[in-house]
């Protein structure tokens, strides 16, 4: 801990890998239950007209954002007490019990309550994993890594439209979630035996207890009351900022780009080839930038993502139709090129983001913190796509299009100046701005 340049932890590809599956079958779970290529599935058995779609879609991601904010906070808290390692292996194992509550499901109101169980069973995952893959890699492609580990994500969800779907198309969907939790269960079995704490964590924990760390008091008490001390306030500030934007550009503008389609025309089986070559673009674009931040930093990275975030929604909402209106072909190529942007760019920015949060934070609440801010974050998001599900079901000449530039704009010119008034952290050993 004490050098400039740390090697990362002896079986860290393995618990790495751990990780990437955890996040797999995470999103797998989330968006076969709340997106809207699920829900005709489940229209029949839950009496869903197809008018109640967009609204119940907002209804019940409301939801399940609140019982991840929840679920967040408290998995925080636990993974700075008790181990990275012990709380991950747990959340990997509710993971595929989420699954099993999901395949029992009868009704609308069923639907919202195990929406809200699955996000309390998984809601720590990524602000612990990305905690724990800071502290057991090097410093020199720790953004690599970070991006490496959320390449899982983009697996999930073409895994979604590509295996999941057809799976409950064939065998119906209580089948589908009943053998993707066996699936997700065996693997936190397999992997069990590899899952440590870090390094950096115990050695916190023991010059803690031995009263040899210089804020050994301090650390002691309460966990969450330590992120708004003089010397930590600043970075909470700023990665509960920066959090709110990465949840909420995933809950808004993401979240309803399947309807926006939709609503153009398009059928479910082209969107399913849409939406996974849109999740492709994403598995390149976090991969790419996570890597470039290791070598040009984080902050430009962020930067750079966001003008091109917000290039990417004019070329989606704004530019087409005037295009069209000279060439009906030039304009699908830009809304094409401009949906494929938003992917490669959006998910860059998480992948980044991931990296950058977990430094900010030092080792003895840097699980706690990064909860705290995801946390926050998805506390928003859960307000603001549940209003505007509410909007939509009480305003359906709501065009998405305005939505999505109106909220996306302001939430990256919002990463924008987090990152720029945030410190550099890219190559640096941890516990470097506040121990």
């Amino acid at each position: 801990m004490s050098e400039e340049k740390v090697e990362k932890m002896k079986g860290a590809n393995i618990i790495l890998l751990a990780v990437s599956l955890a996040y797999v079958f995470d999103y797998m779970i989330s968006i076969a239950t709340g997106a809207y290529l699920t829900l005709p599935l489940l229209q029949r058995d839950l009496g869903i007209t197809s008018e109640m779609i967009k609204g119940i879609m907002g209804i019940q991601s409301a939801i399940f954002l609140i019982g991840l904010t929840i679920g967040t906070f408290i998995a925080g808290w636990f993974a700075d007490k008790y181990g990275r390692g012990k709380v991950f292996l747990a959340l990997f194992y509710l993971e595929g019990i989420s699954a099993i509550i999901i395949a029992f499901v009868q009704s609308v109101a069923g639907l919202y309550i195990s929406r809200f169980i699955m996000g309390f069973f998984t809601g720590g995952v990524w602000p612990i994993a990305i905690a724990y893959i800071a502290e057991i890699w090097g410093t020199k492609t720790r953004g690599r890594a970070q991006g490496l580990g959320s390449f899982g994500i983009g697996i999930g969800e073409v895994g979604t439209y590509l295996v999941l779907l057809p799976l409950a198309l064939l065998i119906g969907w209580q089948g589908g979630f009943l053998a993707l939790a066996i699936i997700t269960i065996a693997c936190a079995i397999i992997f069990h035996r590899w899952i440590r704490e870090t390094v950096a964590w115990k050695e916190t924990k023991e010059m803690i207890k031995d009263g040899k760390f210089e804020k050994a008091e301090i650390a002691k008490k309460f966990t969450y009351s330590q992120l708004f001390y003089p010397d930590v306030r600043k970075y909470t500030m700023l990665a509960t900022l920066g959090d709110i934007t990465k949840n909420m550009l995933s809950w808004t503008v993401l979240l309803w780009i399947p309807v926006f389609l939709a609503s153009k025309g398009f059928q479910v089986k082209k969107i399913i080839w849409l939406a996974t070559a849109f999740s492709l673009a994403a598995v390149i674009g976090v991969i790419l930038w996570s890597s470039l931040s290791d070598r040009f930093g984080r902050r430009p990275m962020l930067k750079g993502t966001s003008v091109l975030g917000i290039v990417s929604l004019l070329m989606l909402a704004i530019i087409p139709p005037v295009v069209m209106g000279i060439s009906w072909q030039a304009g699908k190529v830009v809304f094409w090129s401009g949906y494929m942007l938003f992917g490669f760019t959006a998910a860059g920015m998480s992948g980044v983001w991931g990296a950058y949060m977990s430094e900010l934070y030092p080792t003895r609440i840097r699980a706690t913190g990064t909860s705290f801010s995801h946390g926050v974050g998805r506390a928003m998001s859960a307000i603001v796509v549940g209003s505007i599900g509410f909007g939509l079901l009480s305003f359906p000449e709501t065009k998405l299009a305005k939505v999505f530039l109106v909220v996306g704009g302001i939430l990256l010119v919002n990463m924008y100046f987090v990152a720029h008034f945030g410190p550099e952290t890219a190559g640096k050993k941890l516990d470097l701005f506040v121990k």
